[in-house]
């Protein structure tokens, strides 16, 4: 799923598909199930049921920037002074330990980042590394060796609390996907896309 403004479409390998639309304006979305989705944008955190979208406001006063789930009854969203947290029938809401840009994790671990790297659940988080150049736009964890890669004005990776640049082009960087360590995508402005083949960026 991809999500822009008011709009969520839907890949399924043949093409791009408009599904179920959420009455307020998008900036991220994770998917659970057919039957779960979680999206957040402006000040609203919208969750899809299957059927309808409904809207849940925590009380922050910034725009949810990030929103990623772990389950129908655990996901987590992200402003630049707060985060908020799902367990199944409300939103918790507490205080950012950064100005934190994005948020993703394990089955077990959950990361975020803004200008540095943390770890943890709820409203206790650690940090684990920073701090970087700039507030990053983006964190993705390899499942293959728990490489951590941060994008932003740069692109990184993390191991422990050790940070690599393997990327210094000038470009911004926002989104990052990839299938393991070594096989990464990085999406940037004016239409950059890179792939990293664990060695280097192409």
């Amino acid at each position: 799923l991809a999500a822009s403004g008011t709009q969520i479409s839907r890949y399924t390998g043949a093409g791009w598909s408009t599904v179920a639309q959420p009455a307020d304006p998008l900036v991220s979305v994770s998917v659970v199930s057919p039957a779960s989705a979680f999206a957040g944008g402006g000040d609203a955190l919208d969750r899809f049921d299957g059927t309808a979208w409904a809207s849940a406001v925590p009380s922050s006063g910034a725009d949810w920037d990030a929103v990623w789930a772990r389950s129908t009854d655990d996901a987590y969203a992200v402003t630049g002074t707060d985060i908020a947290h799902w367990t199944g029938s409300a939103w918790s809401l507490a205080p950012s330990p950064d100005g934190l840009k994005a948020i993703t994790g394990t089955s077990t671990t959950a990361y975020t980042v803004g200008q540095n790297l943390f770890t943890g659940s709820g409203a206790t988080w650690t940090m684990v590394a920073g701090p970087f150049s700039a507030y990053e736009a983006a964190v993705w964890v390899a499942p293959d060796d728990g490489s951590i890669f941060v994008a932003g004005d740069k692109l990184y990776v993390v191991h422990g609390s050790t940070i690599d640049t393997l990327l210094d082009d000038g470009t911004q960087w926002y989104a990052l996907w990839g299938t393991s360590s070594t096989d990464v995508f990085a999406a940037g402005a004016n239409g950059a896309l890179r792939h990293y083949d664990g060695m280097a960026w192409s």
